[in-house]
């Protein structure tokens, strides 16, 4: 139907028409590209400290996650999954790729699951040897609610 009109057209109008649905078609894959990154799930008024093990560092996009066995007040062991941020994003902050290895023993800092399962995003990690790497959540804003409210971004230093 649409192609029948614009033939009917001709010459330049059908040229200017066949641009306009070209330029509308394209815009509307790109709108679903942000309705996933919600982050009410976390409790960002909380912060939630756990000793651990590294299980596995996922270095992938759109977000590297952290899994980290700890023992809880109980004597029993519990896995935890921490998401992260891009690796592009980390890698600014002094991530890399081999940053974690299997078997690393951890301190790590979240803003927890409201849901209360085993689960958060991660503000900052504690190596071994006391290097502090930063998480996305370590650079948020939070308002009177504790609810993320900006990005506090870092600052390269002066040289």
């Amino acid at each position: 139907m649409i192609t029948t009109t614009i033939k009917k057209m001709g010459g330049r109008a059908s040229t200017r028409c066949l641009v306009v649905v070209a330029l509308c078609g394209m815009s509307v894959p790109t709108s679903p590209a942000f309705a996933h990154h919600s982050t009410a799930m976390y409790n960002y008024s909380l912060t939630k400290v756990l000793n651990g093990t590294v299980r596995q560092f996922q270095w992938t996009n759109p977000h590297s996650f952290i899994q980290i066995v700890v023992t809880n007040s109980k004597g029993k062991l519990e896995e935890w999954s921490i998401e992260c941020g891009a690796p592009t994003t980390m890698s600014m902050t002094g991530w890399s790729r081999d940053s974690l290895k299997i078997g690393d023993k951890v301190k790590i800092s979240l803003a927890p699951l409201r849901d209360g399962s085993n689960g958060g995003t991660l503000r900052h990690v504690t190596l071994a040897n006391g290097k502090v790497l930063h998480g996305a959540a370590d650079n948020l804003k939070s308002d009177a609610l504790g609810r993320p409210s900006g990005i506090n971004l870092p600052t390269l230093p002066k040289k």
